[in-house]
């Protein structure tokens, strides 16, 4: 996953394990790489659909919001008209045209703890497997090299609504004020900063899990 400009807000442990298989541990040792799973075919393949079941409901609140705001007397440059123009092309965009499943998000998951139930249930195998430790001082820098986010996922309710209605807040003030710096392509901006909000999107989207799987501490 490629980095934002979005911080790490949170101090990464000293370790951060991954937990495979012996042929998995095999693969790291024997190809000297790290192989991230394309997020759309992990073992819960409802994973990354739940941030969509967040952002379909926040979207569906925006709306019914503009709705109600479209009643009042508005000027000639209808702004109200280009956001709702906003939520409709997210709407099109992840779930007519499904255009997320068509992208490749690529994941690699590590936990701070070595020795984790949770993590040995569901990543290693019943004939064994391995908790392998990556020191953060050297794991993360040489991450950033490849232009890759590592970020801790995020399990509450209540923070990931937050995180997505800001970021939809966010890109709709920034298409106002683009439409309002000066003349303009309108459809050329309403593209660019769609194209912004996808990429954003995707980021927020991997790291957001559901409560019940707390546990892994992801």
């Amino acid at each position: 996953m490629e980095e934002s400009n979005r911080t790490i807000n949170k101090k990464p442990p000293e370790r951060l394990y991954h937990y495979t298989s012996i042929d998995g541990l095999k693969g790291i040792l024997d190809s000297h790489c790290l192989w991230a799973s394309q997020i759309h075919f992990l073992n819960d393949t409802q994973e990354f659909n739940y941030s969509f079941d967040i952002l379909r409901k926040l979207i569906s609140e925006f709306n019914a919001n503009l709705q109600r705001k479209r009643a009042i007397p508005i000027p000639p440059f209808r702004p109200e008209e280009w956001l709702g123009l906003f939520y409709d092309m997210i709407k099109k965009i992840y779930f007519d045209i499904d255009l997320f499943t068509k992208t490749p998000v690529c994941v690699f998951s590590f936990s701070p703890y070595g020795d984790l139930l949770s993590q040995w249930r569901g990543y290693c195998p019943l004939n064994g497997g391995y908790s392998v430790g990556f020191r953060s001082e050297l794991l993360i820098p040489w991450l950033k090299t490849k232009k890759l986010l590592a970020e801790p996922c995020i399990y509450d309710r209540t923070e990931q609504e937050a995180i997505i209605r800001e970021e939809i807040i966010r890109k709709g003030k920034d298409l106002m004020k683009k439409l309002t710096d000066g003349p303009n392509n309108a459809e050329e901006i309403l593209r660019d900063v769609m194209i912004d909000f996808f990429m954003e999107f995707s980021q927020i989207a991997s790291k957001l899990k559901h409560p019940a799987f707390y546990e892994e501490c992801e």
